[in-house]
């Protein structure tokens, strides 16, 4: 038995194959594990981002009742998932963010529920580097989005008086 966390969802959500089979392997029960899917975000392309938004694979859902008291005690596990997707969809706006892709941008926090002030907890070198404390305005702003970009993240909400791990602001 492989126990490989690099699975076959993994490697297309990489970018290793086409989005239909992205669909295909979610619509058969693939899972996604949140743990592994920022580092495959990373690699992935504005098509496979958008169609894992659009047929909701990248989502982050509340496990809290509609006052926001807990379900019940076995909601603990739900509380973690969706953390942990939280923290996976946060990942990509900073990834989409390096990359100026707008579209991608307006989609994780428009439809997946993304934090425009969310704060990267590590340093990540992965296509792009990402340092503690980095926003996704800082990202914008150091890889040279577009204004529009900016200006979109800025009207969102995201504070520009954010600094990074080195002091500088976002």
């Amino acid at each position: 038995m492989d126990c490989s966390p690099y699975t076959a969802l993994y490697r297309a959500i990489g970018g290793e194959a086409p989005v239909e089979v992205i669909v295909e392997l979610l619509q058969n029960g693939a899972r996604i594990n949140p743990k592994i899917l920022c580092t495959s975000l990373a690699y992935s392309t504005q098509e496979t981002i958008t169609c894992l938004l659009e047929h909701h694979f990248l989502q982050i859902e509340s496990s809290k009742g509609t006052k926001g008291e807990a379900l019940d005690a076995s909601s603990s596990h739900a509380d973690d998932e969706t953390n942990e997707m939280h923290e996976a969809v946060n990942f990509a706006l900073l990834y989409a963010c390096c990359q100026g892709l707008m579209d991608v941008v307006t989609q994780l926090i428009e439809i997946a529920g993304a934090d425009v002030n969310f704060e990267n907890t590590n340093e990540v070198v992965l296509p792009q580097r990402l340092m503690k404390k980095d926003t996704p305005l800082a990202v914008a702003r150091r890889y040279k989005a577009e204004e529009d970009l900016i200006q979109y993240l800025l009207d969102k909400g995201a504070d520009p008086l954010r600094s990074d791990d080195k002091g500088y602001p976002s």
